[in-house]
């Protein structure tokens, strides 16, 4: 089991609506929804992964890797600007290697890069 996690910030006043996690910008992994205070991943994942929510920490549990979970990993966070663009986005690139995981971390507006690796 190894974790992901998105730790943010938003300006004063900013009210969250919605929190999602994807895979590879196409697949919905998981959704936090502010108004029904429930965090939901979705059907066909939930054997793969877990999804928990603190108020400005996103946390995604990814369960037994296999070289299928090499891939972006995006945590998109939106607000009630009512743009439908996310107020705050983060993507996390995971290469699996053998028995270690490589990670590189890039936030949207100012671009950095983390390396870390971890044993599975």
């Amino acid at each position: 089991m190894n974790e992901l996690t998105w730790n943010f910030s938003l300006s004063a006043g900013s009210g969250i609506l919605t929190v999602t996690i994807k895979f590879n910008s196409d697949t919905t992994i998981a959704t936090y929804v502010q108004s029904l205070g429930t965090v939901t991943i979705t059907e066909a994942l939930k054997n793969r992964f877990n999804f928990t929510w603190i108020p400005s920490k996103a946390t995604l549990t990814i369960f037994n890797v296999t070289s299928d979970d090499s891939g972006e990993f995006a945590c998109d966070v939106f607000t009630f600007d009512g743009s439908g663009t996310p107020t705050w986005r983060r993507r996390i690139r995971v290469t699996v290697l053998g028995k270690l995981v490589k990670l590189s971390i890039e936030k949207s507006i100012q671009f950095r890069v983390f390396f870390i690796t971890f044993k599975i």
